[in-house]
């Protein structure tokens, strides 16, 4: 069937043709993904959906700590929003976390600094994970710490009123490998709403997840659309996904890199599939 090419939006980029609204129609820009993830993936890279689950992996926490050649310290954490990871994050992972941050601590140089990078913003969302970590280690380190995210500007995805900003470097980059704005916006979306509340979503965002048979409002059916298991095809939307969280880990290795440059040591916390997909680049320090 010949595809129509949809009318461009005003809150679309002028350049940027919609294709029809179907998962296969899409056609990848010709240029390979230039992230420093696909030369690294026959590196070590893992692939999240190969991850276990906390209750199922016997070192689970192991499994997800990494120190760097340069002496910085990755351990994954798991969100804070169920009282069982509460619990765990409270118990296990924060002493765990504390333990090591207690053996850098002894070995940093005179003048020079532990820099906390908080998954989200600095120091963390109030009551999330990265705040309950980010407390304890001012507590720990005191006036030796500071504090930064690698979920920066240069990851911003959301303008005015948690409205997509297609101007905006990642969107662009997604857009160039995608060729699509329409179904970036939807995945990015369905990523965003499985968690959040308020996100608002174009007509032609919404038509699209329609024309996939998902219900833009059923927060389960989004989430299993923007990462489905390893036993499910996947779908333009995984795919998108899967690059924006590869473009977040790409810029927590460069600012890794940059604490380590300047002799410093950074300790982060990301959410478990980030520390389970780089343990092994980062072991290596290949970044």
């Amino acid at each position: 069937m010949p595809l129509e090419e949809a009318k461009v939006s005003t809150d679309l980029p002028p350049i940027v043709a919609t294709a029809a609204l179907k998962e296969d129609v899409p056609k990848p820009a010709q240029e390979t993904n230039t992230s420093a993830l696909s030369v690294l993936e026959g590196d070590g890279y893992r692939d999240d959906r190969n991850e276990g689950s906390y209750e199922n992996t016997s070192d689970w926490i192991g499994d997800h700590t990494t120190n760097t050649p340069k002496g910085s310290l990755i351990v994954g954490t798991l969100h804070n929003d169920s009282e069982s990871n509460t619990e765990i994050i409270r118990k296990q992972i924060i002493p765990r976390i504390i333990e090591e941050a207690r053996k850098l601590l002894e070995l940093l140089p005179e003048g020079k600094k532990i820099v906390f990078l908080a998954e989200g913003e600095k120091h963390g969302s109030p009551d999330s994970e990265q705040e309950m970590i980010a407390v304890e280690l001012d507590k720990l380190i005191g006036s030796r710490i500071e504090h930064d995210t690698w979920d920066d500007e240069a990851l911003a995805i959301y303008g005015d009123g948690m409205k997509i900003d297609f101007g905006l470097p990642l969107i662009k980059k997604l857009i160039k490998k995608f060729n699509d704005a329409v179904i970036v916006e939807a995945a990015l979306y369905a990523m965003n709403r499985g968690d959040y509340e308020g996100f608002p979503i174009s007509s032609k965002a919404r038509k699209y997840l329609e024309s996939t048979g998902i219900d833009p409002e059923n927060k389960d059916a989004l989430e299993k659309k923007a990462f489905p298991s390893k036993y499910e095809k996947d779908t333009i939307v995984a795919e998108i996904c899967r690059e924006y969280n590869r473009l977040r880990q790409e810029n927590m290795l460069n600012k890794i890199k940059r604490i380590e440059d300047n002799e410093g040591i950074a300790i982060v916390a990301p959410g478990s599939s980030h520390a389970y997909s780089l343990k092994f680049i980062l072991e290596k320090g290949h970044y």
